[in-house]
């Protein structure tokens, strides 16, 4: 599982978790981490899961005030 974190368009991040797990539904939890001084506005997370050849991607958005 991969995660990319973008602010403008500009990548400020990209924490990734590898794991081994058999067929099923799973959760897990992964920290964004961003600077203290991280400027304010509006960033996208991208996550990304994948099993061999298969992937699929989604997106959510969260704000810096």
């Amino acid at each position: 599982m991969s995660h990319e974190i973008r602010h403008n368009r500009e990548l400020v991040g990209k924490p990734a978790v590898t794991v081994d797990q058999a067929a099923g539904t799973y959760s897990s939890s992964v920290p964004l981490l961003l600077p203290a001084k991280a400027p304010a506005g509006t960033y996208k997370v991208i996550t990304t899961i994948r099993a061999g050849d298969i992937g699929d991607s989604k997106e959510t958005t969260f704000v810096v005030i």
